[in-house]
C-alpha cells in the first residue's frame, strides 16, 4: 500500500471540499435555513472524494481498488471532521 498517497490525496480533497463549500457560501451567500444548502454542502465533498478515489485508484501499479475506495471515504471523513471544526469554532 502506498500509505503517503493514500494519506495525502485525501487530505487534499478535504481541503478541497471545505474551501468550496465556503466559497459557495459567501459567494451565494447562502444561511443554514435556505433550501439549496443540501446542494452546496453536499456536492463539494462528494466531488472531491470522487476525485481523490480516481486518482488513488488511478496512480497505483496495481490499480487496487481498496485504496481508492478508502481514499474516498477518508476524504469524506476529513471533510466531516473539518466541518464539525469549524462549526463548533464559530459558536
Amino acid at each position: 500500500m502506498r500509505w503517503k498517497l493514500l494519506f495525502l490525496a485525501p487530505l487534499l480533497g478535504a481541503v478541497a471540499a471545505v474551501g468550496a463549500v465556503f466559497l459557495l457560501e459567501r459567494l451565494l451567500g447562502f444561511g443554514h435555513g435556505s433550501p439549496l444548502t443540501l446542494l452546496y454542502v453536499a456536492l463539494p465533498p462528494l466531488a472531491a472524494a470522487l476525485g481523490a478515489a480516481v486518482f488513488v485508484y488511478r496512480h497505483n501499479a496495481r490499480r487496487r481498488a481498496l485504496q481508492g475506495v478508502l481514499a474516498g471515504l477518508l476524504t469524506l471523513c476529513f471533510y466531516c471532521a473539518a466541518a464539525l471544526a469549524r462549526d463548533s469554532l464559530a459558536r
